[in-house]
């Protein structure tokens, strides 16, 4: 059918509705020729327009498929994102256990040179201490001995 051949019909179809009785709005129509000339229309079509048709209701599929399978990409990004920060939560608080366990080491490692420091300061006070005593008794122990010697020396000279 051609193009002209297409107008023809729905000119029949303008005529149909014009022609038929009508009441409070409504038409009535002759359902045999309303549906030929439907068929007519139909066969008329180009080729192209049909598969157009076809394309439409397959991008309707396609996009619905689309969509779908968007929803179980996004789904499955969360479920891998949620995944990664756990996975990056665990990290981190291992992270954070080790640091505080070193920094916990280095603080006893420093209360224990302290410690040390403190006692060698301690040591080295009393080992000053004592080697001034011993020095005191030393002197005090030369003076007696150089006393006694020179009252020996002296006594000696004197007779």
């Amino acid at each position: 059918m051609t193009a002209i051949d297409t107008y023809k019909v729905l000119d029949q179809l303008e005529t149909l509705v014009e022609d038929s009785k009508k009441f409070m709005g409504f038409v009535k129509l002759d359902e045999e020729e309303f549906f030929m000339l439907v068929s007519k229309l139909r066969a008329s079509l180009p080729e192209d327009v049909r598969r157009a048709g076809k394309i439409t209701q397959n991008s309707d599929k396609i996009m619905e498929a689309a969509q779908s399978e968007a929803e179980m990409a996004l789904e499955s990004a969360r479920a891998d994102g949620q995944r990664v920060l756990s996975e990056s939560k665990t990290e981190a608080e291992r992270i954070l256990g080790e640091a505080k366990a070193h920094c916990e080491a280095l603080v006893q490692q420093s209360e224990i040179q302290r410690i040390a420091t403190a006692q060698a300061r301690e040591i080295v006070a009393q080992a000053g201490q004592e080697a001034d005593d011993i020095r005191a008794g030393a002197d005090d122990y030369a003076r007696d001995i150089l006393m006694t010697l020179e009252e020996q020396v002296a006594e000696a000279m004197g007779q």
